[in-house]
């Protein structure tokens, strides 16, 4: 396929589920299509987008039938994508589990891992009844199944070893089918670093003063990123001049860590800001920056 593409304009449909600015995974692609877009027509085909750059993306809307159960979701979305990005397009690139395309990013580990092969037959029976009582798994394995199923055409590109790694152990993926790309985000110069002046003014938007330590937490899915640990921590330290920021969606839980503050008799010196479209600017007026993260393949904390 490489010698059949070098140097041409190419027609390229991306799948994404969600186009935006905010998490990690999501402006990593976003900076991956408008890069692609200056050379190339691109498609993104996504359930929702907030784009305002100057490239010429060409979106298409895939249909929502439901938000839940997310392996639902899934299915209906990758149904949807089949069918809008069948023909005309020379490139698929999806950051979906979804079984058609060309190429495809993965950015966490395989929903069949970990390998229960080496514990025995029982442990391997019972995965087998569960997953013969549960739609959820079902749908999942078959997803991935059908995702790593290397016929030879198809390139895997693998954000971290570890992600790598875990794929060839659940799957039979060859080495030829699959690459190392780690990730990365641009941010601007400008935004890397304040002045004094321009500290302590963006510290007073957000309430704070010169003197307070300000830790920076980001991330939106909490449990996952440890927030938990992050809150007790905080309320161990018994520091006034301790404040948190947390910036991030809350994966649907945020009264439930607003509620925590609160019982942990720490709520004056915590807020939660939600998603942040400049999260660089909090980055610059941070002391400390605080992710004791429970699982992440490779971090990308940059919602």
């Amino acid at each position: 396929m490489a010698n059949d593409v070098a140097g041409r304009r190419l027609t390229i449909a991306i799948v994404i589920k969600r186009f935006l600015r905010t998490g990690g995974a999501e402006r990593y692609a976003l900076e991956v299509v408008r890069r692609l877009a200056v050379d190339h027509e691109v498609h993104v085909f996504a359930h929702e987008w907030v784009f305002d750059g100057p490239e010429p993306i060409i979106f298409h809307r895939i249909p929502r039938i439901c938000r839940k159960p997310a392996w639902l979701n899934q299915l209906f979305f990758s149904y949807f994508c089949q069918r809008a990005t069948h023909t005309g397009f020379e490139i698929v690139h999806s950051f979906e589990k979804v079984p058609t395309f060309d190429v495809m990013t993965v950015q966490s580990p395989c929903f069949k891992s970990p390998d229960l092969r080496g514990q025995g037959a029982g442990w391997r029976l019972l995965d087998a009844v569960r997953m013969a009582l549960s739609p959820r798994k079902l749908a999942w394995r078959w997803l991935e199944h059908r995702q790593f199923t290397d016929d030879g055409r198809r390139i895997i590109i693998a954000v971290s070893e570890y992600v790598k790694r875990n794929v060839q152990a659940c799957y039979p993926v060859a080495d030829a089918s699959i690459r190392l790309a780690y990730t990365g985000v641009d941010v601007p110069e400008g935004a890397r670093s304040l002045t004094a002046e321009e500290q302590a003014r963006v510290r007073a938007e957000w309430g704070l003063s010169p003197q307070d330590v300000v830790m920076l937490f980001v991330g939106t899915e909490f449990k996952r990123k440890g927030l938990d640990v992050v809150l007790k921590g905080l309320a161990l330290l018994a520091d006034p001049s301790f404040k948190l920021l947390v910036a991030g969606g809350g994966g649907g839980r945020m009264e439930h860590y607003r509620r925590m503050a609160r019982g942990l008799g720490i709520e004056a010196h915590v807020q939660f800001l939600g998603l942040v479209q400049q999260v660089e600017r909090l980055y610059a007026i941070a002391d400390l920056y605080v992710l004791p993260t429970l699982a992440d393949q490779i971090g990308r904390a940059h919602v």
